[in-house]
């Protein structure tokens, strides 16, 4: 059997993962992925009763991350509460704490907030017991995404400022920036400016002492972002290129279609419609390339709103008309097959139409 600790720091170095490219994405995006994609046929397989021994809810544990990373999300929660059930009826408390944080986080995906509050909740209470502050600090920038989403924006701000000197003791630089950058997008959402810059700052400077470019693409991204809410288009625009810049050394497609469909709208802000188009159609070709109909969607919606804004209302059209197309693909497929849920950042997409 796995160790107790294996459990909680495979999954902690998941998450990490997973932040650098949620904050990649533009402001108005929150989508972990794109279309449903047919996986391994143990992900359409949800006989998960048999199961009684603890190996076999670890490798429970291990099926519902597959099945959710090709976004079977039904069948990765059936999974993990198969897992749950074992872990409580052997007393097997970090497993317990693991599942319910992939519950918790899979249900903040899907909307289920009160569902995702109740599950974060559990695994912080179960961890009292023990000593491990950079699972603690996570479980807590997981519940106050929570209620962000709720609308609880102080309530999040606070558990953030708790779990910042817990990650502090960890010695962990790239869990701190990422705690340090969420405490700046919420007082950015709560329009404490000051704040905001201060805690970006602080981010973007660990980041760079620690030498991780993904981590100050990131930042950068982030701070582009402020510099907006500032007014201060040209300041972003230079960062968001300087984030480009790092994500295009390290070939990451999905971070840089995000970033060219950023720096379009940027451009169309100073009303320069000719690079803003540019680097739309640059979007629009990687999208076309990953084969991701929710980015594929999102780069038609923004290419229309680029011939909206230069007067083209025919191509405009055009444009808007196939991101619905695509959008309507995606419906017609969690029809189909329920297993395949839409997650709100999906939803959150179709609702940015022109």
């Amino acid at each position: 059997m796995k160790t107790k600790y294996l459990k909680l720091f495979f999954l902690a170095f998941l998450c990490c993962l997973n932040v650098i490219a949620l904050n990649l994405v533009s402001a108005n995006t929150l989508s972990t992925g794109g279309e449903h994609i047919l996986g391994s046929s143990e992900c359409l397989d949800q006989s998960f009763s048999s199961a009684l021994t603890v190996e076999e809810a670890d490798d429970l544990l291990s099926l519902g991350s597959q099945c959710h990373s090709e976004r079977h999300y039904r069948v990765a929660q059936s999974a993990w509460q198969a897992a749950l059930e074992i872990y409580e009826a052997v007393g097997d408390v970090p497993g317990q704490i693991t599942i319910l944080i992939n519950l918790g986080n899979l249900n903040q995906e899907l909307g289920n907030y009160s569902h995702s509050v109740d599950d974060l909740q559990k695994a912080l209470s179960l961890l009292e017991g023990y000593d491990n502050n950079l699972v603690r600090a996570q479980i807590l920038s997981y519940l106050s995404r929570t209620l962000s989403m709720l609308g609880q924006a102080e309530e999040a701000n606070q558990l953030l400022l708790e779990a910042l000197p817990l990650v502090k003791t960890t010695s962990n630089p790239a869990e701190e920036v990422r705690i340090l950058e969420l405490l700046g997008a919420s007082y950015l959402n709560l329009r404490s400016y000051r704040e905001a810059n201060y805690y970006y700052q602080r981010g973007l400077e660990i980041a760079r002492q620690s030498e991780n470019d993904l981590l100050i693409a990131s930042l950068l991204n982030s701070i582009a972002f402020f510099d907006q809410t500032q007014d201060n288009t040209e300041a972003a625009i230079e960062k968001f290129k300087q984030s480009l810049n790092i994500i295009l050394i390290h070939g990451i497609k999905e971070h840089e279609q995000s970033l060219l469909d950023n720096l379009c709208l940027a451009y169309l802000e100073l009303n320069d419609i000719t690079t803003a188009l540019e680097y739309c159609l640059d979007s629009l070709d990687i999208a076309q390339r990953l084969g991701n109909l929710s980015r594929l969607s999102r780069a038609f919606n923004n290419l229309g709103f680029v011939y909206f804004k230069s007067g083209n209302l025919e191509e405009a059209e055009t444009k808007v008309t196939e991101a619905i197309a695509i959008l309507e693909i995606l419906f017609k497929n969690i029809a189909d097959d329920p297993d395949s849920q839409m997650t709100l950042g999906d939803t959150l997409i179709s609702y940015n139409l022109l």
